[in-house]
Formats: structure tokens, sequence, C-alpha cells
């Protein structure tokens, strides 16, 4: 896909730059990263959120780790679920969709002053522990686990703690969301077409957006989401073609959105796709 490339440099920097912050203080440290009134650079947060990827919090110690990390996101291209956000103590819990087509699941967990991160597969049973399908890699202040196969259904994620928090699910599937983009009609007379605009989208502000969608997909539907994953408002873009284009009006009315889509594979198993790339507004 073609943000792929850009997900993995800012994804590379935003670990980079958070550890050797980190690196400038005594190593001896071992309350990091949860230290009382201590909050994260936001710089940090918006680069992440801005191109798809992520700020993971490794220890010093921990930072030989990383290639966990960024070489599964390079196998796992296609986004299921992100929430990002501050947890104010106690526990919250996320579930998200595994359709048919998905080879192989990658969810990665950070959380600033975690206590427990745990997950539950779609048959009920908490994973514990890497298995013959299961890599399971645990960090002072995360936990990133790979199945290969993964089971369809629903799968769910809690964490217990406080802090900054980032859970992501990527996904190796046939069925991807290629291409969102903002798009204006232009073009000589007799050739016009639709165009990227080029520009980030204008609140409030009727806009065409244009969506690519390949693989096995029926009952598709469009949605804005917030950083943390909930519903802001849902929207109709009509099939354009037979090879899973959509074209429609969209008005964002939030200051920042992802685009989510849904529906049901070739086997009727819910999927779930996202825009990684948190899209900013400008008035």
């Amino acid at each position: 896909m073609g943000s792929a490339l850009p997900v993995t440099v800012f994804l590379l920097a935003a670990i980079a730059a958070f550890g050797q912050k980190q690196e400038q203080r005594p190593r001896s440290n071992p309350a990091w990263p949860c230290i009382p009134g201590r909050a994260i650079d936001p710089n940090y947060i918006e680069i992440a959120e801005g191109s798809g990827g992520q700020v993971f919090l490794f220890d010093p110690s921990e930072v030989a780790g990383s290639h966990v990390l960024m070489t599964g996101r390079m196998q796992h291209e296609e986004t299921i679920f992100r929430s990002s956000g501050n947890l104010r103590g106690g526990s919250r819990s996320f579930e998200f969709p595994v359709d048919s087509t998905v080879e192989s699941l990658l969810v990665s967990v950070s959380l600033q002053c975690r206590q427990s991160i745990s997950m539950t597969n779609p048959a009920g049973q908490e994973v514990i522990g890497a298995g013959a399908a299961t890599e399971d890699h645990e960090f002072k202040s995360g936990r990133i686990l790979k199945f290969t196969p993964a089971a369809p259904g629903t799968w769910r994620v809690r964490i217990d703690g406080q802090g900054m928090y980032f859970v992501v699910a990527e996904v190796k599937s046939e069925l991807a969301l290629n291409e969102v983009r903002f798009v204006e009609r232009k073009g000589r007379p007799g050739h016009e077409g639709w165009f990227p605009t080029n520009r980030p989208p204008a609140l409030n502000v009727e806009q065409m957006l244009e969506v690519n969608l390949s693989g096995p997909a029926k009952d598709v539907k469009f949605s804005m989401v917030s950083s943390a994953g909930e519903l802001l408002q849902e929207l109709e873009l009509p099939a354009v073609s037979e090879d899973g284009q959509y074209l429609g009006p969209a008005t964002p009315r939030s200051r920042s959105f992802r685009l989510r889509v849904q529906g049901r594979d070739e086997n009727d198993w819910p999927f779930q796709r996202l825009h990684p790339a948190l899209f900013q507004t400008a008035p």
C-alpha cells in the first residue's frame, strides 16, 4: 500500500526519539516510564497518530526488542482497530472482529503505568504465553502478540493501570483498504475527473471522499471514528465501480477523525478496516 513507507518511517522516528530522550536520564531510575506527573511529549503522539504509527514505551534496557514491533508492522499492513488516549486509573476493554481472510494478526499494546494487559480469543480463552501459533512478548509498559493463523470472531483486549495508552490491531489479509482521499472534480472540458485535493479536509464543509477497497467484501458501510476508536458519524459512500471504488459526499464534524470500513467477508464473517492515519481538519 502507498501509506506503508511513511507509516514505517514515522514509527521508527517516534520510537527512536522517545528512546533517546529517556536514555539521557539515569538508567537506574526503576520507575521509568511510570513517573508521577510525567506526561509523554505530545509531539510524539501527534507524529504517531498523524502517520498511522504508534508510540510504544520501551525501557532503555528493552530497546533491542523494538524489532519485534517494527518487523511485525511491516508484515501486517492492514489496520483493523486502533485506540489511543489516557487511562486515568482502573481498566478499559476493547474488542474488534477478525474475519476469515486474515492470515495473521498482530496486536501491540503500550500502557504508561501498566498493571496488566490481557487478551481473549473468540473462544473466550485468555491468551497466556507463547504457543505453537502465538508469539507473546512482554515489556515493562507493553505487550506484543502475534497469531498465525488467527481464528475468526471477536477478540478482546483489557488494560489495567493508568497513563497514555496505544492499542493497535493489524493483520495480513487480501481484504485491504487501499486508498482514502478527499477529491475534487478538475480537468479540461470533456476530460474532467476526480483528483486529490492535496489539502486537509475542511471542517463542517461537504467534500467528496473516495475510498478503494480490494478483496471479498459485501454489505460495506463507512464511518468516521475518533482517535479513541469511538463512532463520530456515519457516511453514505455509494459504490461507483465493481472493483471496490466508492465515492460520495462527506462533511467532517470533528477536528480529527479516522475512516472506518465495516462489512462482511465472502464467508459472512464481520470485517473491519481502518485508515490508520488520523485526518486533521482545517477551519
